[in-house]
């Protein structure tokens, strides 16, 4: 475990984090601040690939991050977290959020083929100690789930999906 995030992009383009097999995806877990975070509005077309996100290496048994699984801010657009088949993406067992999308310019990223507060299989709860997916403080056009390729989010502490502005008063903010 990390003394701070996982992993932060700042202002970057472009990357892949993890792959779209189960032996090419990274075990996020454990780390004091949030999972991923993906801050700046320069960080577009970035891609999060079929990772373990808050649980152990079978995405099986809760080992959550301090604060959020994902973090998408200040800007951070156009981005992809998406699972493949056998392989999805896994964001369950953090602190707060699985996933939170927050600001005014986070635009058009996109999330598919997730678990999202269940474990590998999609079966058992594994919660996010707060909502699933949260979307808030003007962030807009994202896109949780598609015609094509969607997520399982169940099992959460809080909300499945929730959009709307700050927390005012909650412990689950930043």
């Amino acid at each position: 475990a990390n003394t701070g995030f996982g992993v932060q992009i700042v202002d970057s383009a472009a990357n892949t984090i993890g792959g779209t097999t189960v032996a090419t995806r990274n075990i996020i877990s454990g780390n004091t601040q949030a999972g991923i975070v993906l801050t700046g509005d320069l960080s577009t077309g970035n891609k999060i690939y079929s990772n373990v996100i808050g649980a152990d290496p079978a995405g099986t048994t809760a080992f959550g991050n301090g604060t959020h699984g994902i973090y998408l801010l200040d800007g951070a657009s156009n981005n992809i977290i998406q699972g493949a088949t056998g392989a999805p993406v896994i964001v369950s067992g953090n602190t707060n959020y699985g996933i939170l999308i927050s600001d005014t310019g986070t635009n058009t990223n996109t999330v598919t083929g997730s678990y999202i507060g269940l474990a590998q299989g999609g079966v058992s709860k594994l919660p996010n100690g707060a909502d699933g997916v949260r979307i808030r403080d003007n962030a807009s056009n994202n896109v949780i789930g598609n015609a094509t390729a969607g997520n399982v989010i169940s099992g959460n502490t809080g909300y499945g999906i929730s959009i709307g502005r700050l927390d005012f008063g909650s412990a689950n903010t930043n």
